[in-house]
């Protein structure tokens, strides 16, 4: 059965967690398979929110394969979207912007091997945070 976490055992190093972002953000846009799934952990869970809104999952994804799978056919329709980063709830985040507003925005942990194991994908418009 597949482990669900509220929040991560140890505080994420914010440096860390930007990096990882990023090289999983350039391997999903360059459909690297290889990569995606080997910086993704067996038994990694993904949960998007759309807040009925917009396009989202309808229940979590469950393991490196799935998850991987999701990830990648998303990143092959986004095309040249750009990718920033910004702070979610205190935490470094990726935002994906279509046009000049975010579109997306992805947080992350990550397990003792420095693996991905939880992926938070945001896409409820009423949550994403719009420029002044």
């Amino acid at each position: 059965m597949p482990r669900h976490r509220a929040r991560p055992r140890f505080p994420p190093d914010p440096e860390a967690t930007r990096d990882m972002l990023l090289r999983f953000s350039q391997a999903a846009m360059a459909q690297d398979h290889a990569a995606v799934l080997a910086m993704l952990a067996p038994d990694v869970v993904a949960i998007s929110d759309g807040g009925g809104k917009t396009r989202a999952a309808l229940r979590p994804l469950h393991g490196a394969e799935e998850v991987a799978q999701v990830i990648l056919a998303v990143a092959a329709k986004r095309g040249d979207s750009s990718p920033r980063m910004v702070l979610a709830n205190g935490a470094p985040a990726l935002a994906i912007l279509e046009g000049r507003e975010e579109d997306v925005v992805y947080s992350l942990t990550t397990d003792e091997r420095g693996r991905i194991d939880w992926i938070y994908i945001m896409r409820n418009p009423e949550k994403l945070p719009r420029p002044a």
